[in-house]
């Protein structure tokens, strides 16, 4: 499979940028995995990365985190994700700051470089 990243970016009238990067399919015409992103004066927050039960385990999410790390490399991100995808984020620099049940929030900071707070 050839990957193909699309982006889309939309102005909201407010302080903030929407983004959505895309992956298409070979023929380029079935989505099969997206990340959505609010970009804010202060920082990057994924809203969720989705990909289809049909394509995962094939490092499609990874290679969209990696689209997102690398777009905002100058930005912190954050994300609000279930507890079992905190090893997955860990890998890409993302530590945990908070826990309530089994959602947690994580954050990166610029070139993954981690901040005390």
């Amino acid at each position: 499979m050839t990957m193909k990243i699309e982006t889309e970016v939309h102005e909201t009238g407010t302080s903030h940028k929407t983004w959505k990067f895309m992956v298409l399919d070979d023929y380029e015409i079935e989505i099969i995995a997206t990340v959505n992103i609010i970009e804010t004066e202060d920082y990057v927050e994924i809203k969720y990365i989705n990909v289809s039960r049909s394509n995962r385990g094939m490092g499609i999410g990874s290679k969209l985190l990696e689209k997102v790390i690398t777009t905002f490399k100058e930005r912190t991100i954050i994300v609000e994700t279930f507890s079992e995808r905190e090893h997955w984020y860990q890998r890409f620099g993302f530590y945990k700051i908070h826990q309530k049940n089994n959602i947690i929030k994580m954050v990166r900071h610029p070139n993954g470089k981690r901040r005390n707070n």
